[in-house]
């Protein structure tokens, strides 16, 4: 399942880069471009084997009723991922992605830590994180940055609570 996720992300965001290279460049809202990949991830998951599973941008929710947690530094803290692939109202957790553009203020680089962290915890195995009480178990976390005005993008992939390498490319 592993494979079949990230090839799933792999190929619908080839298909986003292709179909939105001009939005990005163009300075559309990260939400927007979220909600792109989204089309692009749920027309294509069947082929992957996750025709049950869901996509949503902006999810806050847990179990339908509760608020999405994770357990980060000894403390719950509420979250709203940018989009994940799940199964809505149970604990099947599949993808979970936070994106940004490149913004090099220090405000900026403490946005993408955050979202970093956040998916190593996201990401942790569900036998080690507090789960179900808080999300985790997620198969694969990963980080897109969109640096609009070099056209360039960097993918950072996490698993198993931990970054396992970026790959970064032109659009």
């Amino acid at each position: 399942m592993d494979d079949q996720a990230m090839q799933l992300f792999r190929s619908a965001f080839e298909q986003f880069l292709e179909s939105e290279a001009r939005s990005i460049a163009g300075g559309v809202h990260e939400q927007n471009l979220c909600g792109q990949l989204a089309i692009r991830l749920d027309a294509r998951k069947a082929d992957f084997g996750f025709a049950d599973y869901d996509v949503d941008p902006e999810y806050d929710r847990m179990l339908f009723d509760a608020v999405k947690r994770i357990f980060r530094e000894g403390q719950p803290r509420t979250i709203r991922s940018d989009l994940v692939v799940h199964i809505q109202g149970t604990t099947t957790n599949l993808i979970a992605l936070e994106m940004k553009k490149l913004d090099q203020s220090k405000g900026g680089r403490e946005r993408r830590e955050d979202d970093r962290r956040r998916l190593m915890a996201m990401t942790t195995p569900a036998e080690i994180g507090c789960h179900p009480k808080h999300v985790s178990g997620y198969t694969l976390g990963v980080f897109v940055e969109l640096d609009p005005e070099g056209r360039t993008y960097l993918v950072e992939e996490f698993r198993g609570g931990v970054s396992r390498g970026d790959r970064s490319g032109v659009f």
